[in-house]
Order: structure tokens, then C-alpha cells, then sequence
């Protein structure tokens, strides 16, 4: 849906770009001032995996013209000491790589209990198979269910693939775009902690079946757009593949 002939935007994503501290999100911060300033509105909608600066999301907030915050499924849980050291080391194995804030909550509780008295998985879990939608809260999905049942938006963005989940729930008439940021399993050593089993991000195959969900892919580096191409012969099938390495200001 248009308002005064400007089309809209729905960027979903796990992380808050300000303050602007790593790579991520000045990238992502660039590409939100673009979109509005070639006339477009941009709604966001934020699973705050990385949120906890109130003042980055107020920053958010007038950067968009619509900003829902889903709110989590999660018990609030304190971390033991042990935790917290495991995801220390996690951030310092990643720095100043591009998905430090997904693990910021990896520690958060395992399994939480429901009235039934029976308990369900949720993002984060230690003991998971490593399937990429474990990050998607449904939550998130119904959020982006209801926004492009009201906007009509002409695309939905997601950021990184791991709430490509969302993009399952977008009709035919909308372009959906991954934005992968990071192509996970090209990496998956980076991944890796000494002494440390768990958690990992995603398995490969989980990753792909991801990717097939969006129209098009954004690629940041041109080793992720070659690794992605090589994979699934993206050109061949029609997949739409850009690689972005400009300032988009420029």
C-alpha cells in the first residue's frame, strides 16, 4: 500500500542498528536512510535478540516511519557465571564479526515451562539440531503475518536468514529479500570455541531451504555471492543475486 505514492518497506530483523558500533549496522543504517530517501517508508519490525540500549531503539524509531518491537516468548532468566563465560568467549571467537548480538542470548533457558506443566524449545537452545528457524519466534511471524495483511508492502526484507521464517507468510505480490549479511556455513570454523560442542548457528541444509524462500538474495562480499552461486546454480534457477559492496549513499 502506497501513502501519498510512497511504497513501503518491512525490514524484519534480530538486532538494533544504533548505536552504531559494528559493521552491521552502520551498513544496515546506510541502506534504512537510503530506502527513505528514494521515497520509500520503511516499517520495522525488531525480535530484539539485541536491544538492551533504550536509546539506540529510540534512535531506531526515528530513523522509520513504523517501528513494532515483538516481544519475547522467553522468561527473563539471570545467567550462572558459567554461562556467561561460555558466551564471553563465543563474542571474543566472533569479534568484530557481524553476528555477535545473535549470541549475546544464546544462554537464555533451554526449555521454559508452560501451565500445562510440559516444556517447549526455544531460540538459543544449547541441545538443538541447529536448524535456522530455532531464531525465528513465532511471535516474529505473526508480526509480519498482520503487517503485510494491513500495508500491502512491496517487499519484506529480512536481515541475515535467520527470521526467513517470516518470509513463508509473504504472498506471491510481494518481493521477498534476504539480505544474508553473513553466509554461515562458508564459515562455519569462525564458529567454532575451543572446548565448547554447542551452540552453532545453523546446519547447511537448513540454511539453503532458508534461502529458497526469498526472491532475492543480497550478498555482501563477492566470495559469499561465488559460495552461494557454486551451492544451488542460483543463476540457473532464476534466483536473483546482488552483491553489495558500494556505500548505497554513493
Amino acid at each position: 500500500m502506497t501513502r501519498g505514492g510512497r511504497p513501503l518497506v518491512v525490514i524484519v530483523s534480530h538486532f538494533c542498528p544504533f548505536p552504531v558500533i559494528h559493521g552491521n549496522g552502520s551498513r544496515l543504517v546506510v541502506l534504512l536512510r537510503w530506502l527513505r530517501a528514494s521515497g520509500f517508508r520503511v516499517s520495522y519490525i525488531l525480535q530484539p535478540l539485541n536491544a538492551d540500549d533504550d536509546g539506540g531503539v529510540r534512535e531506531l524509531r526515528d530513523a522509520v516511519d513504523r517501528l513494532e518491537v515483538v516481544p519475547s516468548p522467553h522468561q527473563s532468566v539471570g545467567m550462572t557465571p558459567t554461562v556467561k563465560r561460555i558466551c564471553g568467549r563465543v563474542a571474543r571467537a566472533l569479534l568484530p564479526a557481524a553476528i555477535v548480538d545473535v549470541f549475546r542470548r544464546v544462554a537464555a533457558p533451554a526449555r521454559r515451562s508452560t501451565s500445562a506443566g510440559t516444556e517447549t524449545s526455544g531460540p538459543g537452545d544449547v541441545g538443538a539440531d541447529g536448524h535456522i528457524d530455532r531464531w525465528c519466534w513465532p511471535s516474529t511471524r505473526a508480526s509480519v503475518q498482520h503487517a503485510v495483511r494491513r500495508d500491502h508492502p512491496i517487499a519484506v526484507i529480512s536481515e541475515y536468514a535467520l527470521l526467513s521464517k517470516c518470509l513463508e507468510d509473504v504472498g506471491a505480490s510481494t518481493m521477498k529479500v534476504i539480505d544474508t549479511v553473513e553466509v554461515f556455513f562458508r564459515n562455519r570454523e569462525r564458529f567454532h570455541v575451543e572446548g565448547l560442542a554447542a551452540p552453532f548457528v545453523c546446519t547447511l541444509e537448513s540454511e539453503m531451504t532458508a534461502m529458497d524462500r526469498a526472491d532475492v538474495l543480497i550478498a555482501i562480499h563477492k566470495n559469499d555471492a561465488e559460495a552461494l552461486k557454486e551451492l544451488r546454480s542460483l543463476e540457473s534457477d532464476g534466483k536473483w543475486l546482488a552483491g553489495v559492496t558500494a556505500d548505497l549513499e554513493g
